[in-house]
């Protein structure tokens, strides 16, 4: 079912996040362009984790499949695909 953004229920921040060695893995598996970038940026997030858990709903995406992870956050704003 295809839904427009009228339909969708208000939605707030939420701040995927996986441990540190998860991430580097993560990272290093995508293209060398992409994965260059944000091994750089690694330490600005760190910075900012403190006022983006503040800020948002942390979802721990360590071990869990990203369509697990999708349909969690859904799940928790009441839709279902």
């Amino acid at each position: 079912m295809l839904c427009t953004v009228s339909d969708l229920p208000e939605l707030g921040d939420f701040v995927l996040h996986t441990d540190q060695d998860t991430l580097a893995r993560r990272i290093e598996a995508d293209d060398a362009a992409a994965s260059n970038w944000r091994m750089k940026h690694l330490p600005a997030y760190r910075e900012a984790f403190p006022w983006l858990s503040r800020e948002g709903h942390v979802v721990d995406t360590t071990g869990t499949p990203p369509a697990q992870v999708a349909r969690s956050i859904a799940a928790g704003a009441g839709l279902t695909f």
